[in-house]
């Protein structure tokens, strides 16, 4: 359920990064929020991974919450670069 969310959110996400990296009207807060997005990236991956091996037990449902938590941070963090870069807010959440 939540793996094909997050593989549509990862789709969207991974666009606007290729588009970022691509342009050149970047500003000097940019460097900032990439370092904060690979640090988010790597948690969801870390907590995705830990989801797949517990699944709904224990621990299930914190991890889902950290999944959503990061998830929607990510998706701030890309309506923030894709605002300095072109000047409007791309809906991902």
């Amino acid at each position: 359920m939540y793996e094909a969310d997050l593989n549509m959110k990862r789709f969207k996400l991974d666009q606007i990064r290729t588009k970022n990296w691509e342009c050149k009207k970047v500003k000097k807060n940019h460097a900032a929020i990439c370092n904060e997005w690979k640090k988010r990236w790597t948690s969801l991956t870390v907590y995705l991974a830990y989801y797949r091996e517990f699944g709904r037990h224990k621990m299930g449902t914190k991890i889902e919450k950290a999944l959503r938590r990061e998830r929607g941070a990510m998706a701030q963090l890309a309506n923030k670069m894709a605002k300095q870069i072109s000047g409007s807010q791309v809906e991902l959440a």
